[in-house]
């Protein structure tokens, strides 16, 4: 059954939308040693600024945990959002803000879980980098472990999107009417762009798919071109949340959406890999489904 979408205009996205943006402070453990850096300039006749010379201040690995919480956390962040301002601020569906904040706060809990750990082992790391840094080593380049606590911070904060109509200054009747009309005109082109992002994370995954479903050659073994099971769970994932993404209710994107659901993860990859037939019929949707999003994108 064809789903109807209903478009929505720009002047009533306030109430469908959120403004929101997320915070990850981590500390760099990172220094740069200016006697070092000074030496290797001298020693190679080179200007005292021709390279900097950056130390670490403890193993690596102790922040890896942190940080793959953090790379996680913005992959969500990404995945829920859409584009908005170059500050970093995005828009999410209202839809959306449940299962987003969900997320958010599992990852968060991860987070202040690891950077306890990493405080509790603070002064382990430093004796640790006694040894590994030798010569290099110098304790005032470490910051006590409450300073170093406050270099890791998490914050989410959400806003609701202005409106146009909301503006209020004090200026003149004709003043106010140009800066509504310019906010608006700048929330409308802002939101072609977020569109467009829905349309380019399809085209992607579509693409991707049916380029690695045309080369695939199972006579040839390993050197076959093989895909991975991702190449399908890849595509359910995406179809799963772009519905919600589709702001506007663009009937392109809406149908875009629907045919990737019906035609591209009917089947688990190792079916597709199974059987050519299927392998072509989905390889030939996936091409159509990138190049009606690339049309759409103006590419």
């Amino acid at each position: 059954m064809q789903m109807t979408v209903k478009p929505i205009r720009a002047t009533d996205l306030t109430s469908r939308v959120l403004l929101v943006q997320l915070s990850i402070s981590q500390w760099t453990a990172r220094k740069l040693d200016k006697r070092v850096t000074a030496d290797v300039a001298q020693r190679e006749d080179a200007k005292r600024d021709a390279g900097r010379y950056n130390k670490s201040l403890v193993a690596r690995g102790a922040l890896a945990a942190i940080a793959a919480i953090a790379a996680e956390a913005r992959v969500d962040h990404a995945s829920y959002t859409l584009p908005w301002l170059q500050d970093g601020t995005r828009i999410m569906p209202v839809d959306a803000f449940k299962t987003y904040s969900a997320k958010m706060q599992k990852h968060r809990e991860a987070f202040e879980r690891e950077v306890a750990d990493f405080l509790a082992s603070y002064p382990d790391y430093i004796e640790q980098a006694r040894e590994d840094l030798g010569g290099l080593f110098n304790a005032a380049d470490y910051p006590s472990k409450w300073e170093v606590a406050k270099r890791f911070a998490w914050r989410v904060n959400t806003l609701p999107m202005p409106s146009a109509a909301d503006f209020r200054v004090d200026l003149d009747k004709d003043t106010v009417a140009a800066l509504q009309a310019d906010m608006q005109a700048d929330i409308k082109a802002a939101m072609g762009d977020a569109v467009k992002d829905v349309a380019d994370r399809l085209h992607k995954v579509a693409r991707a798919m049916a380029d690695k479903l045309a080369a695939y050659d199972p006579a040839a073994g390993k050197q076959g071109n093989p895909f991975r099971d991702s190449l399908v769970e890849n595509v359910r994932e995406l179809v799963a949340v772009l519905p919600m993404l589709n702001v506007t209710g663009d009937a392109q994107i809406a149908k875009a959406i629907e045919d990737a659901r019906a035609k591209l993860v009917r089947h688990d990859a190792q079916a597709l890999r199974e059987d050519a037939a299927l392998r072509a019929e989905t390889a030939q949707s996936a091409a159509d489904i990138a190049d009606a999003m690339a049309s759409f994108m103006g590419a």
